[in-house]
């Protein structure tokens, strides 16, 4: 399945993240800092979302 989000407060203007089941398949950051939307779309990669939502939750995300 796919889903569109569109971030408040950071520099990326949206994310499009492809979910098998609870894994995070691939994810696409549009707008934002190019290394960082690189680097966290690969970490993402393969992880259980509702993981990578508790990571995300307890970071300081939003400092471009």
């Amino acid at each position: 399945m796919m889903y569109q989000y569109e971030p408040v407060g950071v520099c990326s203007m949206r994310m499009n993240i492809e979910v098998e089941g609870e894994i995070i398949k691939k994810v696409q950051i549009i707008g934002g800092c190019d290394g960082n939307t690189k680097g966290v779309s690969v970490l993402v990669e393969g992880m259980n979302i509702n993981e990578a939502i508790k990571i995300a939750n307890q970071s300081s995300f939003g400092l471009c």
